[in-house]
């Protein structure tokens, strides 16, 4: 990329030179611009370090070679600090299209080249990964998150988005804890038996509940919607969204009691900073590692249909599964209770890693005593003042 460095390079005046690059790790090119400059470059992974670490291990040992008749079979990933296991199915492999084989490649070799890497997580929810993902790549890992709790990230509704603004005052009518909130992420687009069946698992409960629909013919489950009565029958209990909600805000309501989610990574976080049990539901790429983690590990969340994955068509959960998942999760029982109160304490602990004197926000300025002690050192001119540098 000739013209950032180019652009860097001739800064003018008082202008002071960059001293580092953080940067998304799928853009590997910033790593060349970094080394162009003679700056340290940092690169933002977009999972938790469990996951990271995951796919790292399992690409470096090949945990799938040589397997070519199951793709069900599981398989051991090796040099972990627990006892996991995956098949190829719900590995990342399974999301995959022309030259993302190549990308991915270009992002790993990039990444062992980076300085080190920024995740969006905390250091409190899991200091083994964090510390065995370190010890793995030989660099440092930096902890940043929860990043959408940072106070310059508004999280209010606003006047002028009808959806939020309509959320928010179905959930000033629950009681506190008691509502169910299902979306399963922006990119999965579900069969219409599928979302019937979710439909009649959700009015069984009887519980009050926000359901995100992404289907993949809207104008096919409108005429369900219809012909069956289905938000006639729910009236208030229930509120159907058909494209964009204010998923944050939601969750952070006191009504809101759990979250049927896909288990994408920020999905994951958001829950978590609000102090709620979940139910997976996971996809594809790291979706079902995210899922080990937050039942297996932290042990906040319950398993939903087996059969989840973006590879089956028609329905993969039935009305009793979705019905017996939401009563599992709200229930009020001993274990229930103990999910409860772990999640309640995993979301305190979120909260504070960002505030003032919390893991993630002196890891931020870790890192920038860091970036400044070795910017210093590669060249002494940026320490002069502005009038010393003529």
């Amino acid at each position: 990329m000739p013209a950032p460095c180019s652009a860097l390079r001739d800064r003018e005046g008082d202008a002071l030179p960059p001293s580092c690059i953080v940067s998304d790790a799928c853009h590997p090119w910033t790593g060349g611009v970094a080394r162009e400059l003679g700056v340290s470059c940092f690169l933002f992974d977009g999972f938790c370090a469990f996951s990271s670490l995951c796919m790292c291990q399992m690409n470096l040992h090949r945990i799938f070679e040589g397997v070519v008749d199951d793709d069900t079979r599981p398989a051991r990933v090796p040099a972990f600090p627990i006892d996991v296991e995956i098949s190829r199915a719900r590995s990342p492999g399974n999301f995959t299209g022309p030259g993302m084989k190549e990308f991915g490649e270009e992002i790993m070799a990039e990444s062992a080249r980076a300085d080190g890497l920024v995740v969006n997580s905390f250091t409190e929810m899991e200091p083994m990964f964090v510390d065995a993902y370190e010890a793995a790549l030989g660099k440092k890992v930096w902890t940043f998150g929860p990043l959408f709790l940072a106070p310059t990230m508004p999280l209010a509704a606003t006047a002028e988005d009808a959806n939020a603004v309509r959320c928010v005052s179905w959930l000033e009518s629950k009681k506190p804890r008691t509502a169910v909130f299902v979306s399963i992420g922006s990119l999965v687009r579900s069969s219409l038996p599928q979302l019937v069946e979710i439909g009649h698992g959700l009015e069984a409960t009887k519980r009050p509940f926000i359901w995100v629909v992404k289907p993949r013919n809207l104008a096919e489950f409108e005429w369900w919607l219809s012909e069956d009565g289905f938000e006639s029958r729910v009236g208030e209990t229930g509120l159907v969204i058909r494209d964009w909600a204010p998923q944050k805000v939601i969750l952070l309501n006191p009504a809101m009691g759990a979250f049927v989610t896909h288990c994408g990574w920020n999905s994951v976080l958001e829950c978590v900073a609000a102090g709620l049990p979940m139910v997976s539901c996971p996809h594809f790429a790291e979706q079902f590692m995210n899922e080990k983690l937050v039942v297996d590990v932290l042990r906040v969340g319950i398993k939903g249909a087996a059969q989840w994955g973006m590879e089956a068509e028609g329905v993969l959960a039935t009305r009793q599964d979705v019905e017996r998942a939401v009563a599992a999760v709200m229930d009020c029982g001993e274990e229930g209770s103990a999910r409860r109160a772990r999640a309640a304490e995993l979301g305190r602990k979120a909260q504070e890693a960002v505030v003032h004197g919390g893991s993630s926000f002196r890891n931020v300025a870790l890192l920038i005593q860091h970036v400044q002690q070795r910017a210093s050192t590669r060249n002494p001119w940026i320490e002069k003042k502005p009038s010393d540098r003529r």
